[in-house]
């Protein structure tokens, strides 16, 4: 009887080791990356995400200025809180702030009654809830996650200055892509929005658990912002 007990228990711990390692989900990371327009070094921004417990993640992400770009903007701090339903971000909370007090917004998610409270300097607007709404900051981890777990891309809905906008995102190939942190095998992404002639295109490097090792801002073909990784720590999934 005692034998059968630890072999069931030692096939419950292996079926659980399993789970865990095919699960495509989140690990904790840091990363930094610089980011210039154009030519131009305009500044650097490091990115965290950190368990809080359970199911609850915290994504920042701290921005400052470089150079010339001192002279338009301060700082810039996002801190976005969500949980995870199944294989879905579930957004709860989103601030942020500007150093030097010029502009500010904050998002709280009541899923109950389906209502994002959305607030920009000052201005508010109630939002309807919807599954794959979310704050534009949580745009890098929802991608992670699609990729990770192998998911069609879809259309996300983000809160950009109190509003709902929608975005249409796809794979367009693979290649290697050169950064500061080094050499990535990436898969590319590109976000569109009807309408619009701007193009949003990430390099997500399936060794970092598809997080974006680049990411351009471009309109009508051309480079107008980019963003390269140039360290990055993954902590050890247990």
């Amino acid at each position: 009887m005692k034998a059968r007990a630890t072999a069931t228990a030692c096939a419950l711990l292996l079926l659980v080791s399993l789970a865990r390692a095919a699960d495509p989900g989140l690990m904790p990371f840091t990363a930094s990356y610089e980011l210039r327009y154009g030519s131009k070094r305009v500044g650097e921004s490091t990115l965290t995400l950190s368990s809080t417990g359970a199911q609850f993640w915290t994504f920042e992400s701290r921005t400052e200025p470089k150079g010339l770009a001192k002279m338009l903007t301060g700082g810039i701090v996002e801190k976005s809180v969500f949980a995870l339903d199944g294989a879905e971000l579930k957004p709860l909370l989103f601030n942020a702030t500007e150093s030097r007090g010029k502009a500010s917004q904050s998002v709280s998610y009541d899923w109950a009654q389906g209502i994002a409270h959305a607030e920009r300097d000052g201005e508010r607007a109630d939002l309807e809830l919807r599954p794959r709404v979310i704050d534009h900051a949580l745009l890098q981890i929802a991608l992670m996650l699609d990729l990770a777990g192998g998911r069609t891309l879809a259309p996300y809905q983000l809160i950009e200055k109190n509003e709902l906008r929608s975005y249409d995102y796809e794979r367009a190939g693979e290649e290697t892509v050169e950064t500061p942190a080094g050499s990535y095998r990436a898969v590319m992404v590109r976000q569109t929005r009807s309408g619009s002639s701007r193009e949003l295109w990430f390099w997500c490097a399936p060794d970092l658990r598809y997080l974006p090792v680049r990411v351009e801002q471009r309109k009508e073909g051309k480079v107008l912002f980019r963003m390269s990784l140039t360290s990055a720590h993954m902590e050890a999934s247990s």
